[in-house]
């Protein structure tokens, strides 16, 4: 909104925010009051719609206490699960500002497709920055940047940039599955 960031007090800037990063902090405490982190008044309702659109709602069932089950700081929790949870307190956040630190990068693949439809859905309109190896979670953004060593070497949508032929295109040809090689008679 034409704010320079360092104009603005933390704490506001911070309730505008949404965060997901590659190593998800659980608190001890129960799963309510992990995700209530993001949204101190979330209803229950509000609760389990976010773990549904995160890929939660199987697990959940599971949970002999349901969103009462002590978190326990994360034991017992799979890399993706707590990332997903993640996911799950961005959701009730409705931020404005959304970052995501390789928000998938514990995922399964199938699981990696489904939640990034929902990343998609909550990215909206709002602002989003994204850091991200994966490839093919970005190639809808509106504009990628490429860093190289920590410099800005190219900048573009997906396609300008394989249009480029430069460093983009070469990693993209990497993360692309070879066409298989028909087998001579």
């Amino acid at each position: 909104d034409q704010y320079d960031l360092k104009s603005l007090a933390r704490t506001p800037y911070l309730r505008q925010t949404a965060t997901v990063t590659q190593e998800t902090f659980v608190f001890g405490g129960s799963l309510a009051e992990n995700l209530r982190v993001a949204k101190p008044d979330a209803t229950d309702a509000e609760m389990l719609s976010a773990l549904a659109k995160v890929e939660l709602t199987e697990w959940l069932q599971t949970l002999p206490n349901g969103l009462e089950q002590d978190m326990e700081g994360g034991l017992g929790l799979s890399a993706g699960q707590s990332q997903r949870l993640g996911l799950a307190r961005a959701f009730l956040a409705n931020a404005p500002l959304l970052l995501l630190d390789e928000p998938t990068s514990a995922l399964d693949p199938k699981t990696e497709r489904e939640v990034m439809a929902q990343i998609k859905e909550l990215r909206g309109s709002r602002a989003t920055l994204m850091v991200t190896h994966r490839l093919d979670t970005v190639v809808d953004a509106d504009e990628i940047v490429v860093l190289d060593k920590g410099r800005v070497v190219e900048r573009g949508t997906h396609a300008e940039l394989l249009e480029l032929k430069g460093l983009y295109a070469s990693l993209t040809q990497l993360h692309t599955p070879a066409e298989p090689t028909p087998a001579t008679p």
